[in-house]
């Protein structure tokens, strides 16, 4: 952790020393605002900008480029060598800082990027979850001008978002389920999804794409989708306080007991887990953007 007037870099301890064993000079870091309300973040060897090119992680948090107001519509933006940018999808603003993970040097902007849909109002409780999720490009309305936060959620929609936030990866291209065909709008999502273990589909080869997906399996999949990151998922939250709490099945009760731990489902008012219910897209909204605060930070 080296703490800068301008903020905040973390460097995963279990990286360092395949990163800066080799290092025949001084190690630093900067973190300075550059031009173009952007915020430049350097490690350097010697006079050297180390870029790792993925073989290692950082965790940068910023006061947020200057601005005075930022919002949940807010995202970052990696500036390329050429000078296009591209979105990190793995960000967060909140409050006046900045958070987001990098791969050595890089230079950052910030942006409203947040849609506005008709059918979602500022004093809606699901209003900045929108906000958040159309910004970051993890959600796209069900037509140019509505969000439908009240449609339910299938289990097609849930690992496209997922893939959009790993950034839409190339797949084999091989048809893993008899429903999925090769050409629809979430068979690479689904693929990709298999491919790596965050599905395994309802049995009898199919996926169920247009079924719609049950908090279980919402928990089952971003469960196994936080082991796919690699990220510790040990923690565990008693189900007992809900008093459905023993209806979750069995194949979803380690899965539910982390997302409880780490407060991604948190129950309704009634005191309600709700296990067998289906989500609405406001609902997953809400729940991708805790997923994201929870890598980020």
């Amino acid at each position: 952790r080296v703490e800068l007037p301008l903020g905040i870099v973390w460097i995963d301890p279990s990286d360092m020393k395949d990163v800066f064993s080799d290092a025949r000079d001084m190690v630093s870091f900067e973190i300075y605002r550059s031009t173009n309300n952007s915020v430049v973040v350097r490690i350097n060897e010697g006079r050297n900008p180390i870029s790792a090119d993925g073989a290692f992680h950082s965790r940068i948090l910023a006061v947020a480029f200057g601005r005075t107001t930022v919002s949940a519509g807010d995202v970052v933006y990696l500036v390329n060598a050429d000078g296009s940018e591209t979105l990190v999808r793995k960000s967060l603003v909140e409050g006046k800082y900045v958070y987001t993970l990098l791969d050595g040097t890089a230079i950052l902007k910030l942006r409203f990027n947040a849609k506005k849909f008709v059918d979602v109002q500022p004093e809606n409780w699901f209003a900045e979850a929108v906000d958040f999720t159309s910004g970051h490009e993890l959600f796209i309305g069900v037509s140019e001008t509505e969000f439908g936060p009240r449609l339910t959620m299938t289990r097609a929609m849930l690992v496209t978002v997922l893939y959009r936030l790993e950034d839409t990866p190339p797949v084999k291209g091989i048809k893993k389920f008899a429903d999925v065909a090769t050409d629809t709008w979430y068979s690479d999502a689904v693929e990709w999804a298999s491919e790596n273990g965050i599905v395994n589909g309802v049995g009898n080869n199919r996926y169920a794409p247009n079924d719609e997906v049950t908090r279980e399996q919402i928990a089952t999949m971003l469960y196994r989708y936080a082991q796919y990151l690699g990220m510790d998922v040990s923690g565990r939250a008693s189900l007992d306080k809900f008093y459905d709490g023993d209806q979750v099945s069995s194949w979803a009760k380690e899965a539910m007991e982390w997302a409880v731990k780490l407060g991604i489902f948190q129950g309704d008012d009634t005191g309600a887990l709700n296990p067998k219910n289906n989500a609405t897209r406001a609902e997953v909204a809400t729940l991708m953007q805790r997923i994201v605060a929870m890598i980020v930070k």
